[in-house]
């Protein structure tokens, strides 16, 4: 069996994967988007109303993004034990 420790450090991890999935199909699902209301902008539909759409989604997807990448240094920073060997190297 894991220890405490060992189990919240894992589950940490599983967590923050789905986190970064989550945001990914956002991320995906916001272009999509998007891409439907340039198209629908382009055949000359409600043009004042789409365009605050297109802005709207164009700045969901800067934060979307944003938070992406904060996800991403959060998976990537050091665990304790890694510090630990590294400095019990010296």
């Amino acid at each position: 069996m894991k220890s405490p420790k060992r189990f919240a450090t894992s589950l940490k991890k599983e967590s923050n994967i789905d986190v970064l999935t989550i945001l990914k199909k956002k991320i995906r699902e916001n272009e999509t988007a998007t891409e439907n209301l340039i198209k629908a902008l382009e055949s000359g539909n409600a043009i004042e109303v789409i365009s605050a759409q297109i802005e709207k989604r164009q700045l969901e997807k800067q934060n979307l993004e944003v938070q992406l990448a904060r996800e991403k240094i959060l998976k990537s920073q050091l665990k304790f034990e890694q510090v630990k060997f590294f400095f019990s190297r010296f």
